[in-house]
């Protein structure tokens, strides 16, 4: 049996509510003699999305974009899989965490998510490799109500685009993936689109998506982690550690049918410096476009970084 347990705390976050928050609390258990064959139990990540699968420790990027389409932790049932080559991974869970924060299920909906990742390329030697997923997530609407939101790549900045509270039965969520490495070299795109069943919005689609592109400068290359399905983070093997360069554009969509919350994209560039196996500092730049309400404008952010991962 394997465990995982995780604690939080953010001040800023939290500030004038609660300051601690379990993030993670589950247990693991094997269902094969090999152990490939996984049941796990508890709270957790939902199988769904690359940006929220991978640990933010080891995202080349500083934040996320795509947290309209995912829960970061959900309480639920998780079947995981790996193929005997250690090539293919599958995992599929049941979630409903209402229980635990009304005390009943009746105010929440249940939800369902699956992510299927390959690994259509695999050159160790050449520290090459080409990652490719799929995933569907159903969203059951939480007292028939639906949201979607997300900020500017900030989690200190308010929502730009903002669709507000609609009345919604249920969502269907679809994304695929693809990482492809060569050396220092990584390209990392996404793509996620929900579909709405809503009459009242005339049942609107959505879509976001990235393309992150990384350099590092002292030629160390970014492993992947098959038993997870996603890239660790850069172990820099020099005394002044790895220099990484990144550069990323992404693109939110809420806007359709009578669901107006708005377009936004986001150019930045920026560099990770990974001190050491445990410490990294990391500072982009980058604009924002807006398109919301009949309006337009622009916003420009720096943000820095540092990590320490234990």
């Amino acid at each position: 049996m394997n465990y995982l347990w995780s604690l939080e705390c953010n001040d800023l976050k939290y500030l004038g509510g609660q300051l601690w928050q379990v993030a993670d609390f589950a247990f693991s258990f094997p269902l094969s003699e090999s152990g490939r064959t996984k049941l796990a139990i508890g709270k957790m990540k939902e199988p769904f999305s690359y940006e929220m699968v991978g640990d933010a420790a080891n995202l080349p990027h500083q934040e996320r974009v795509l947290n309209p389409f995912f829960q970061s932790r959900n309480i639920g049932v998780q079947l995981t899989h790996l193929s005997s080559e250690q090539h293919t991974l599958f995992r599929a869970g049941v979630f409903n965490d209402s229980r635990f924060e009304t005390g009943t299920y009746e105010d929440g909906e249940w939800q369902a998510a699956a992510r299927l990742s390959h690994l259509l390329l695999d050159d160790p030697a050449q520290n090459s490799y080409l990652h490719l997923a799929i995933a569907g997530r159903y969203v059951g609407a939480s007292q028939d109500v639906l949201k979607y939101r997300s900020r500017p790549e900030s989690n200190v900045s308010d929502n730009f685009v903002d669709t507000g509270e609609f009345s919604s039965d249920h969502a269907w969520h679809a994304g695929v993936e693809a990482l492809w490495n060569r050396g220092p070299f990584s390209l990392l795109a996404e793509f996620n689109q929900p579909w709405v069943q809503s009459s009242v919005t005339g049942s609107p689609s959505f879509w976001g998506g990235y393309i992150t592109a990384g350099w590092g400068l002292t030629g160390e290359a970014r492993p992947y982690d098959r038993t997870v399905g996603y890239a660790r983070r850069v172990m820099p093997k020099g005394r002044w550690g790895a220099p990484e360069l990144v550069a990323r554009f992404s693109h939110l969509d809420l806007d359709d049918a009578d669901a107006h919350g708005g377009e936004m994209s986001r150019l930045s560039f920026g560099m990770n410096w990974w001190a050491t196996r445990r410490w990294k500092l990391g500072v982009d730049a980058g604009r924002t476009w807006l398109d919301r309400d009949g309006l337009n404008g622009t916003a420009d952010s720096v943000h820095a970084r540092i990590q320490w991962v234990f």
